[in-house]
């Protein structure tokens, strides 16, 4: 269920920042370089045993638009007419 959101968040970051410690404290220094992008997409099929994923998915919006630029909404925002005050 959605409500357990939260928890199952708190579980997965707090173990990520257990196992990766001194990674996350040397990004927040400067002393690593950034990480390469890594692209969290839908999974579309599974064709001849290899994944088929969203390619979309580096191009959608926060807005979840393929719009060229995001106007600062948010799905809500836009699904129940009110826009962000950061739209021009």
């Amino acid at each position: 269920a959605r409500c357990y959101l939260g928890v199952q968040q708190e579980t997965v970051l707090g173990s990520l920042l257990r196992a990766f410690r001194s990674e996350f404290d040397a990004h927040l220094l400067g002393t690593l370089p950034p990480a390469k992008p890594f692209v969290v997409a839908e999974l579309l099929d599974i064709r001849d045993g290899s994944a088929v994923l969203d390619e979309r998915q580096v191009d959608k919006q926060p807005d979840w638009s393929f719009d060229a630029s995001w106007h600062g909404s948010t799905p809500v925002e836009l699904h129940a007419g009110r826009h962000s005050t950061n739209d021009a």
